[in-house]
């Protein structure tokens, strides 16, 4: 079977000056954006933010498809997807028990 490339997203995960974790997604990249291309991308947003970069990760939806997860009675599910979502997270501390 042919490789179908059908999209790409990145996920850009930094932290704040508080030490606060976020998690920015990014969708609709390029076919052809390549590490550099990616790691360029990467600087522009921690400059914007003024947040330090910790990670990026780089998901192409077909990948994900052809692991083939889910199956119902013999019957591979979600091989075309046809929609992908993601949950921006924010992480704070609400409160925290003294020693």
């Amino acid at each position: 079977m042919a490789k179908t490339w059908k999209k790409t997203s990145i996920k850009v995960a930094s932290k704040d000056a508080n030490e606060t974790a976020r998690n920015r997604s990014f969708n609709n990249v390029a076919e052809n954006a390549d590490e550099t291309k990616i790691g360029r991308f990467a600087q522009i947003v921690e400059k914007l933010t003024g947040d330090s970069v910790s990670s990026t990760t780089v998901t192409v939806v077909d990948e994900i498809a052809k692991l083939q997860l889910f199956e119902n009675k013999g019957v591979q599910l979600y091989v075309d997807p046809v929609k992908a979502e993601y949950v921006d997270t924010e992480e704070k501390v609400v409160f925290a028990a003294e020693d």
